[in-house]
């Protein structure tokens, strides 16, 4: 009996922590040229994940836009879709050049994520999240993003990212 609570409290313990140390780790150091190489395992694919996305969002408030394509597959797609049935179709280069062109005009610009949700099995996992995106800290986008990732040679990279960008409300 007793053993059996050890291993309950193991494996709800663990990924709990996994899921706490991983952002402070995360902060340290230099910032990271590409995806970040953990343990493996469930709970530690979603630690990678996590870092991955973490990366994503500090190249992009750093408008460091060289950097950011690396996080990505070299032939991974990406998609743009809106409420107006429009579609845009880019090269992940092509859209680090696309961001880096908007934000060389910005004093500041960030992307938050909420509402996230991962899923992973082996080497294969989708991240959809919500967005919002500020330049000079007032938001003028929001949407939906949905990432497909796969692990190759221990490391996570994207492979695609189709997002739904809405229009309206006083945001572009």
């Amino acid at each position: 009996m007793l053993r059996r609570a050890n291993r309950v409290i193991a494996v709800m313990i663990l990924p709990l922590l996994c899921l706490m140390l991983a952002p402070q780790a995360a902060g340290q150091g230099k910032a990271r040229q590409g995806p970040t190489k953990l343990a493996r395992g469930p709970a530690a694919a979603r630690v990678e994940i996590r870092a991955v996305f973490d990366e994503y969002l500090k190249l992009h408030e750093a408008k460091d836009m060289t950097a950011w394509p690396q996080l990505f597959l070299p032939e991974a797609v990406c998609v743009r879709t809106a409420d107006d049935g429009k579609m845009m179709v880019y090269k992940p280069t092509e859209l680090a050049a696309s961001i880096a062109e908007e934000a060389r005009k910005l004093d500041a610009q960030h992307e938050t994520f909420e509402d996230v949700r991962i899923d992973i099995d082996g080497d294969a996992a989708a991240y959809s999240t919500e967005w919002r995106l500020f330049h000079n800290d007032r938001e003028v986008r929001r949407g939906r993003a949905w990432y497909s990732l796969v692990r190759k040679d221990g490391a996570w990279r994207i492979a695609s990212l189709v997002w739904y960008r809405q229009a309206g409300g006083g945001i572009r």
